[in-house]
């Protein structure tokens, strides 16, 4: 029944626990499903964030305001990834808005309101946090902005035990990384990606 709504365009809006009836026996969680005028009209649908809990409150630090999953805007993202030459992603603008909206936990840094940083996690919420993404545009690097979106991405799981990340094989990344707690695992010779765990 549920990939009958999918394939007809319609949204997965809402979990309930223990509400429906089974007659004889306890009842069981189910789902709710919509459909919008426009989505219905349009075809296009309109993805929902999930994980929209606020993990901290709105912070500045330094001229920079760090805010937990308050989603940048399309533009937003695509100007971010450009400015740092991930084209891959922005090859692709639908399919990088799916996976920032499907993101465990997203930290934006914004100077005077502009987006100049983002940092996302995908996990688990048991036993394994994976460090995605992490952005800070080039003219604002080096200021610590990439090390405090890491710790704030990162502080709700804090109790989960392992989390990891891929990176490319560049010397100051290594060094970020490790100065943020992460230890190389299995490094490769000649390999491109670099693996870091913690």
């Amino acid at each position: 029944m549920r990939s009958v709504f999918d394939r007809a365009g319609w949204t997965k809006e809402a979990h309930y626990r223990r509400s429906w009836p089974v007659i004889g026996g306890d009842p069981l969680d189910s789902v709710g499903y919509a459909v919008l005028r426009e989505e219905w009209e349009t075809g296009v649908r309109d993805e929902l964030h999930w994980h929209d809990r606020r993990h901290f409150r709105e912070q500045t630090r330094s001229g920079i305001t760090y805010s937990s999953n308050t989603l940048p805007s399309r533009s937003e993202l695509l100007k971010l990834y450009d400015s740092v030459g991930w084209s891959a992603y922005t090859s692709d603008p639908e399919r990088l808005v799916c996976s920032v909206l499907n993101s465990a936990h997203v930290v934006c840094a914004r100077q005077a309101g502009m987006l100049v940083g983002m940092a996302r996690v995908v996990s688990d919420f048991g036993t394994l946090v994976y460090l995605q993404d992490v952005l800070v545009d080039p003219g604002k690097q080096r200021r610590g902005i990439g090390g405090e979106l890491v710790v704030r991405a990162l502080e709700p799981f804090a109790d989960v035990r392992q989390t990891v990340l891929l990176t490319d094989a560049d010397p100051g990344l290594t060094v970020f990384y490790t100065s943020l707690g992460f230890s190389e695992a299995a490094p490769s010779a000649g390999a491109t990606v670099r693996a870091f765990v913690r």
